[in-house]
């Protein structure tokens, strides 16, 4: 009796999206807004594609990614040697960069 050999090909990577809600927004104290509810802005892995979504952002403070279009929800991908930033549509003094790993 043979037996049968059987393959399972995967990807390198599975995608896996994360989603972030994003709350808040304060002019005077960086990060400026609370991402999954803590003060902290989250430190992005490359490869991950993270989506954000509004938990409750002021109106006063819309909340953008550089080179991303729109309003939340935002979804963005993190590439190696690309930081991304992110700001308030209405205040230019209100931008940071993400950290990544």
């Amino acid at each position: 009796m043979r037996a049968l050999a059987l393959a399972l090909v995967l990807p390198a990577t599975l995608a896996v999206t994360q989603t972030i809600s994003v709350s808040g927004g304060d002019r005077n104290n960086a990060p400026y807004y609370t991402f999954d509810g803590v003060f902290v802005a989250p430190t992005l892995v490359v490869g991950t594609t993270y989506e954000f979504v509004d938990g409750g952002v002021s109106g006063s403070h819309p909340f953008r990614i550089t080179g991303a279009t729109g309003r939340l929800p935002i979804t963005i991908t993190v590439e190696a040697g690309v930081a991304p930033e992110y700001y308030c549509a209405k205040h230019t003094s209100m931008k940071a960069t993400f950290t990544i790993s």
